[in-house]
Formats: C-alpha cells, structure tokens, sequence
C-alpha cells in the first residue's frame, strides 16, 4: 500500500466508493438513493477542493482509502485550532479497510502538533461499528448526531394544543433557546455555548421564508415549543445535499414539569404535518450525544445518518506550543 497526497483527479473514485458505503444507510433510512448519486457527490467534494487536504491509499492503480479535511483557522470545539474531516471524507475498502484508515490517519496527523491542530474532528457513519471501536481506541468520543426520519406521524397525546407561533410569539421563543442553552450547559452535557452579538433575533428568524415554529399549551400554559428550519452549513454534507426536500428540527423544549405527558410528541407531530403541507419529503435533527434526555427521544424517532467523532489532544501540548 502506497500512501501519497491527495489530488483532485482522485475525486470520482472517492465518490464512487463513499456512495457504495451508503447503501446499508439507504435501505434503513429516509435517505433518497436517486438524490446522492456519485456525480452529486462528486460535485460536492469539487465545490470545496480548494479548502482540502488530505491523502490517499494506492494498491497498484487502485484507490482503496481516502482521507482528506478542512483545516479551519479559528478555534474548533474548543480554544485551539483543529481539523474537520466530513461525511466523504474518510473511508476505505477491502478486508484491511481498518488498517488503511487507521495508516491514513497516522500519517495525515503527523504535522498537525506542529501547526497547533489538537482537535480533530471526523464525520462518520453511525453504523459503522468496526472503524467506530476504532476510533474510540484512538481516543475519539461521540459529539453530535444527525438524523434522519419519513413524514409518517408519530403517537402523541391528541388534548395537547398546538399552536403555530405568530411574531407575537417573539418572547416566548427566545425564553425557550435561553432554556436550551442553559440546559445543554448543565451537567452532563456541558456544552460550551458562546454568546454571539450577531445572533439573529427571534422576529427575523419568524419572518425568513419556510421557517416555522409551534408551541404547546395545557389549560391554556405554554408548555413547550418547537422550532425548524431549511438545513443549515453546520449539518452534515448528507443532509445539506437534501436541503430542498428536508426540513430540520433546530430547537425544542418542554418545560420540565410537565415532562412525560406526550408534549413532544405533539410537537413533533406538528412540524411533520408542516412538512407535508410544504412538500417535503423528511425530517433532520442534529444534537449532542451527552444530552440524555433528548437524545432518548430523538432516537426513538429518528435514525442516526452520521455522527460527529472528536479527539481533543491534551492541553498540556498547547501550553508547551504557547511556550514555543
């Protein structure tokens, strides 16, 4: 096995052999084979060549793995720089596949300590066990996964009220992604969740074009809400291939007093009829992995399509690379 850089005349083979990898996820999911051909993936993976690095496994004339990243230039999951390696971008072929992805890595990471790169950050299949018991041997832990689901309706509780939220709604929605922050900060998700200045307020977000939100009531309470959108950048290249047909769940809370009562459900329930009415074909949801409660009820609703992998280096390396 040969390893060498990665070139875009490699780019057909990549895609060809990433679109095999997808069949077993196909056939479980809500994931249209006629929509991540390999020209569709392949086009994907050209729209970003100039941000790539990577290498490739050669035996003979044939390529048998493949790895290649961004290399991000701001701070990623945490005070250093990283790498991002997405859905196409990791994979192999063969009996050894393992051992080729395994090399690939060994080597690609060689000079990442040297640029101050020590978070590394994969895009994997969640059903892929035997490069995931790899990985977890490599020190990479579970972050965040997105999936998938049809429109079929889910079994709620039919006396909870469900309303679309209007503009007049405003406060009561930015009261509920202050309760999710403040939630996915707490133990035991500790998700680290930066203020932004340029985050964009609640009335604007309700006025962008298939941009929709519901809330919950009992006896007239508010009790919960639910918000979704088009997929955005911080998806998974699978489902961002599917934006036009997919609508993605980005925030929903219960108030915890009333947790157990099928609110979720409900909720749930509403933004599938909303996108059947729009004429979509699925639903996403993306979410960290730490987070049990919700990822309790995601899963029993969704099926995982890929799951963000990361291994944070010791930071006692960054303080001696400071002291460089």
């Amino acid at each position: 096995m040969n390893i060498q850089s990665f070139d875009p005349q490699h780019i057909p083979s990549i895609a060809k052999l990433y679109c095999q990898s997808l069949t077993p996820l196909q056939s479980s999911t809500a994931l249209s084979p006629d929509l991540l051909g390999p020209r569709v993936i392949e086009q994907n993976i050209q729209q970003n060549t100039d941000r790539l690095h990577g290498y490739v496994a050669m035996e003979q004339d044939d390529l048998v793995g493949w790895f290649i990243y961004f290399k991000p230039h701001f701070p990623f999951f945490s005070r250093t720089k990283g790498i991002y390696s997405p859905d196409w971008g990791f994979g192999a072929v063969g009996d050894h596949r393992i051992h080729i992805m395994e090399a690939l890595y060994t080597h690609a990471s060689k000079p990442w300590m040297s640029e101050g790169r020590f978070t590394h950050t994969l895009s994997v299949d969640p059903t892929d066990h035997d490069l995931l018991q790899s990985l977890f041997a490599l020190g990479f832990g579970q972050q965040v996964l997105d999936a998938v689901r049809d429109l079929s309706p889910i079994q709620g509780n039919p006396a909870i009220t469900i309303r679309k939220a209007t503009l007049e709604d405003e406060d009561l929605l930015a009261a509920m992604d202050k309760k999710i922050d403040q939630h996915l900060t707490a133990s035991p998700c500790y998700l680290y969740c930066e203020e932004d200045d340029d985050d964009e307020p609640e009335e604007a977000w309700m006025a962008e074009p298939g941009n929709t939100a519901f809330i919950a009531y009992i006896e007239g309470k508010p009790v919960g809400a639910i918000k979704a959108h088009a997929p955005e950048a911080d998806l998974s290249y699978l489902v961002q291939i599917l934006e036009k047909d997919t609508l993605a769940v980005c925030g929903m809370q219960v108030d915890p007093k009333y947790r157990g009562q099928g609110i979720a459900a409900a909720l749930l329930n509403a933004v599938i009829d909303d996108a059947k009415a729009t004429g979509k074909a699925r639903l996403s949801v993306d979410f960290e992995t730490a987070n049990v409660a919700g990822r309790r009820f995601w899963l029993r609703h969704f099926d995982p399509v890929r799951i963000c992998v990361v291994r944070r280096l010791d930071d006692r390396f960054f303080d001696l690379e400071q002291d460089l």
